[in-house]
C-alpha cells in the first residue's frame, strides 16, 4: 500500500512538472518534427562556450585530453569568468574502465572542478565535430528561442551521441533530412559568423543545405569550395574568431600556403633540422634549400617563385598579381634532381592553393558586405601558415593550424611542428588581442583531422563574447 502511494506521488510530480514546464516535457520527446520548425540559428564561437566535448581513449587521445584539460584550467584561471560561464570539459570515454585511467591522469580537484564524464555513452570514434552542431530554434506559434542539437546523420561510432546529448542538455533533437551520410554534412563543414552568416562547403548535401536555406539562411548563407580537399570541410582553411578590436566584432583566420613557404624559406636551417618528425624535416629542408638556391633575376619557376614570395606583405598577401604556378618555361629549364624536383612540385602546388583559398575568402567577405549593407567596416583577416600535400585530395601536410578550437579569445591550435610557424601565429594572434595555446594533436592529424574535428562545444544561446553588431533584429541580444 505504501509502495502504491509512492508511485502515485511520483506520477503526480511528473504531471505537475509537465504542466509547469512544458519546454522540459517537449525536450524529452527527443526528436522534433521539422514541419513545426520555423527558424534555425547555429551557435558559433561568439556564443560563450560552456562545455568542450572530447573523446578520451587511452590508446590514442590520452595525452591530448590531459593537455586540453590543463589548457582549459589555465583559461578559467586567466579569464576568471562568472561561475555560470566557467568552462568544463565533457569527456566521452572509450570504455567504462577508462575512467580509472583518467582519474590517474587528472587530479581529484581538477576532476571535480573541471571535468564532466559522460556515463551514458562509450566510443573510440574520436571525431566529436562530425556528429553535428548546437543551435537555437524557433517553433511555429512560439516566440521563444529553444536550444537544439542538430544531428548530421553521420552515424558510425557516434550515431547515438546527438540524442544522448539532447537528453543531457534538456533540448530538442533535429535530424539532417539527408540519408546520404555525406562527409560534407559534418560539423566541420558548417561555420557561422557573429552576424549569423552561415558558411558551408560545396560538399554539403542538397537536402542539408536546403534545410538551412528554408529556415532563416536564405539570404545569409555563403557556399565556399571544399571539393578540392580530401576531407572536404571549410574548417580546413578558414575559421571565425570573436574579436572586440575588429570593426565587425570578429576576425577571419585563413590558411595561407604562400605565407608558410616564405616562413620556411626565411627560417634558420638549424631550426628546420630540429623538426622531430623525419618526413616533415626532410621536406621542409628540401623546400628551404630549393627557395634559397634561387638567384632572382632569371625566369625559371624557381626564380619567379622566389620573387613572388619576397614580394608578399607581413600577412602573406601578394603585392602584385604575379603567381608563378604555370609551367610555360618548364621545357627550357634544366632537369632537377629528385629532391629538388619534389620541392619544386610542393612549392608550385601550394602557391596554386593559396590562390584558391584567397578566392574563397573573397567570396565570404563579399557576402558579409551584401548582408550588412549599408554598414561600412573593414574586414579583419589574418593568415596562419598552412602547407598542403596531395593524397587523393588536398590535405594539410603538417598539422593544419586553422583547424582550431576557439574558446572566447583563446585559440587552441595544433602544434605545427615548425618553430617559424608557431612563432608567427603567436605574434600575429597577440597583435589582434587573441591568445594562442599550442597542443600536440598528432592522434588526430595522422588520421586526417585536427583539433576542431576532434572537439565540439556547447555554447550559451544568448551570452556573447563580443556583443553582435549586425544580427537580425529577432536575434539581437536584449539590453
Amino acid at each position: 500500500m505504501q509502495h502504491r502511494s509512492t508511485c502515485e506521488l511520483l506520477l503526480l510530480a511528473v504531471i505537475i512538472v509537465s504542466l509547469l514546464f512544458p519546454a522540459f516535457a517537449d525536450a524529452r520527446q527527443r526528436e522534433l518534427a521539422q514541419e513545426n520548425l520555423e527558424r534555425v540559428r547555429i551557435l558559433g564561437p561568439n556564443n560563450v562556450p560552456i562545455k568542450v566535448l572530447v573523446v578520451y581513449n587511452p590508446e590514442k587521445t590520452r595525452q591530448f585530453v590531459v593537455d586540453l584539460i590543463k589548457i582549459v584550467a589555465s583559461i578559467n584561471a586567466q579569464d576568471k569568468p562568472p561561475a555560470t560561464e566557467r568552462l568544463k570539459v565533457h569527456v566521452v570515454l572509450s570504455a567504462q574502465k577508462d575512467r580509472a585511467t583518467l582519474e590517474k591522469d587528472v587530479s581529484a580537484a581538477v576532476m571535480k572542478d573541471l571535468v564532466e564524464v559522460n556515463d551514458k555513452f562509450f566510443t573510440t570514434d574520436q571525431w566529436m565535430q562530425d556528429w553535428g552542431e548546437v543551435a537555437t530554434i524557433k517553433l511555429k506559434n512560439n516566440p521563444k528561442q529553444q536550444l537544439a542539437v542538430i544531428d548530421s546523420n553521420r552515424g558510425r561510432g557516434i550515431a547515438a551521441l546527438p540524442a544522448i546529448l539532447a537528453n543531457f542538455w534538456n533540448c530538442y533533437l533535429l535530424k539532417n533530412p539527408s540519408e546520404a551520410r555525406s562527409a560534407g554534412d559534418y560539423g566541420g563543414n558548417i561555420e557561422v559568423t557573429p552576424d549569423d552568416i552561415l558558411i558551408v562547403g560545396n560538399t554539403i548535401s542538397n537536402e542539408f543545405r536546403d534545410f538551412f536555406y528554408d529556415r532563416g539562411y536564405a539570404e545569409h548563407m555563403v557556399k565556399v569550395e571544399t571539393d578540392w580537399l580530401k576531407v572536404g570541410h571549410c574548417d580546413e582553411y578558414l575559421s571565425i574568431v570573436p574579436n572586440p578590436k575588429a570593426s565587425t566584432g570578429y576576425t577571419i583566420v585563413k590558411a595561407n600556403p604562400r605565407l608558410a613557404l616564405r616562413l620556411i624559406k626565411d627560417s634558420p636551417r638549424a631550426d628546420l633540422e630540429k623538426i622531430e618528425i623525419p618526413e616533415y624535416r626532410t621536406m621542409m629542408l628540401a623546400v628551404h634549400d630549393y627557395l634559397n638556391a634561387a638567384v632572382g633575376p632569371g625566369n625559371s619557376f624557381q626564380n619567379r617563385a622566389l620573387r613572388h614570395l619576397e614580394g608578399i606583405d607581413n600577412n602573406g598577401n601578394p603585392q602584385s598579381n604575379l603567381t608563378p604556378t604555370t609551367r610555360d618555361s618548364a621545357a627550357t629549364e634544366k632537369p632537377l634532381d629528385p629532391t629538388r624536383a619534389l620541392a619544386e612540385e610542393f612549392v608550385r602546388m601550394n602557391l596554386a592553393l593559396a590562390v584558391v583559398i584567397d578566392s574563397n575568402i573573397k567570396t565570404v567577405t563579399r557576402k558579409i558586405e551584401r548582408v550588412n549593407q549599408p554598414n561600412k567596416f573593414y574586414h579583419s583577416i589574418i593568415s596562419f601558415p598552412v602547407v598542403y600535400h596531395f593524397n587523393l585530395g588536398y590535405i594539410a601536410y603538417v598539422p593544419g593550424v586553422v583547424n582550431q578550437l576557439i574558446l572566447r579569445k583563446h585559440l587552441i591550435i595544433p602544434d605545427p611542428k615548425i618553430k617559424a610557424f608557431s612563432d608567427y601565429i603567436d605574434r600575429v594572434a597577440g597583435k589582434v588581442g587573441l591568445v594562442a595555446h599550442f597542443i600536440d594533436d598528432m592522434p588526430y592529424h595522422t588520421l586526417q583531422g585536427e583539433i576542431h574535428c576532434g572537439t565540439n562545444v556547447l555554447r550559451h544561446p544568448n551570452r556573447y563574447v563580443v556583443r553582435p553588431k549586425f544580427l537580425p533584429p529577432e536575434l539581437a541580444p536584449k539590453d
